[in-house]
Parts: structure tokens; C-alpha cells; sequence
């Protein structure tokens, strides 16, 4: 199966739903992971100047949103919205996981936020990734890992995941 996936941290859209649908359109992404992705209506109406479907983490008292787009050809077989573990006054994250199925075949997308802190990042990676790998299924992630390829969390996932 060959996919176009774009992962994007929208910063809820500080910098406008118009050019972040631009971007996307010139791209024709088959999926769309989105981190920071703002209120329910403006991720909805994002989606629907794409022609695209959406998934979210959006629930009462989450301020970091998660969201997949995906296009018209996919079904969605089940979508699971998930916390990462929290010490003390951190702020909640946590991601979506949709299972999608369609003529190509079946993928599980997921757009996720990890902590702060090294010591939650490399938590929040493990925790991530058994959800993923438990899945049984293909699957792309975009992750705002919240550090560079040489932390932690960025090489713990890279031995366990592949970049496709």
C-alpha cells in the first residue's frame, strides 16, 4: 500500500485554518496527523475545506488535541482515544488512534503529543508504542515528540519503529 501522510503541528492554528489548508492542499496527503490541533469546529472545518473526514482527541479539559483527516475512500473500523500516563501537574496528553479500511487495505493512523519532560517523553513513547504494535495492523504515527532525533524518546521509538 503506498500513502501520501503528512504530520503537522498546527499550533491551534495561531497561524490560520487558510494557509495550513493551502499547505495541505498542494500536498494531496491521504491522511493528515495533526498535534495542537484546536477547537472541535476549527479542526472540523479544516477537514471539510479538504474534503476530509476527522478523528480527534478532542474531550472536556484536554488542551493538547490530536486529530486525523482522512479522505472519503476510507472507513473508519474503530478509533481509540487514549491519555498518556501524567505525574503530578503536568499537562494531560495523549493521542487517537483510528483503524481505517479501505480498497488498498487497512492502516492505523495516529497522531500523538508526548510530555515535556525526558523522563515522561520516554514514558509516553513506551507507552505509545505498545498501543501500536498491539494493533496487529499496519501503521504511520506523527508524533510531536517535543525533542530532536537524539533524545530519548526519538531513538527509543526509532529501534522499535521504522520510517517508511
Amino acid at each position: 500500500m503506498r500513502l501520501r501522510v503528512v504530520t503537522f503541528n498546527v499550533h491551534g492554528f495561531r497561524a490560520g485554518v487558510e494557509p495550513v489548508a493551502e499547505a495541505l492542499r498542494t500536498l494531496s496527503p491521504d491522511l493528515v496527523l495533526l498535534q495542537e490541533c484546536g477547537s472541535k469546529r476549527t479542526v472540523r472545518g479544516l477537514a471539510r475545506s479538504l474534503d476530509m473526514e476527522v478523528a480527534s482527541t478532542h474531550r472536556r479539559f484536554n488542551r493538547v488535541r490530536n486529530a486525523v483527516l482522512f479522505g472519503p475512500s476510507w472507513h473508519v473500523a474503530r478509533t481509540d482515544v487514549a491519555d498518556l500516563s501524567r505525574e503530578a501537574r503536568t499537562m494531560r496528553r495523549g493521542f487517537v488512534a483510528v483503524s481505517l479500511r479501505s480498497s488498498q487495505g487497512r492502516v492505523v493512523a495516529v497522531s500523538a503529543h508526548l510530555g515535556l519532560s525526558p523522563a515522561e517523553r520516554r514514558r509516553h513513547a513506551r507507552e505509545l508504542a505498545d498501543h501500536v504494535i498491539g494493533e496487529g495492523h499496519p501503521a504511520v504515527l506523527g508524533v510531536d515528540l517535543n525533542e530532536g532525533p537524539t533524545g530519548d524518546a526519538s531513538r527509543w521509538m526509532a529501534g522499535r519503529l521504522f520510517d517508511a
